[in-house]
């Protein structure tokens, strides 16, 4: 069995190119106690179109990107 594969050009999956910014800031607290941190990933909440590559694999894999703006806050502490 033989199978050829053409993409169009116009197709939706051929290329979006993007630029996504990320933010992170965090704090030492006295005495080195701990960290204290806020991170914001696609700060611009740009939208883009993005297929990842789980049907690929058996096993699950975090996305590379997420398409929507997250929030992340981190507590570390040292006793």
């Amino acid at each position: 069995m033989d199978q050829e594969i053409r993409r169009q050009s116009s197709s939706q999956w051929d290329s979006d190119d993007f630029t996504l910014v990320d933010v992170s800031l965090g704090y030492r607290l006295p005495k080195r106690y701990g960290i204290i941190g806020v991170e914001v990933q696609n700060l611009f909440d740009k939208n883009f179109s993005y297929q990842d590559r789980n049907f690929m694999t058996s096993e699950l894999v975090a996305p590379e990107y997420i398409p929507d703006r997250t929030i992340v806050g981190r507590i570390s502490l040292n006793f």
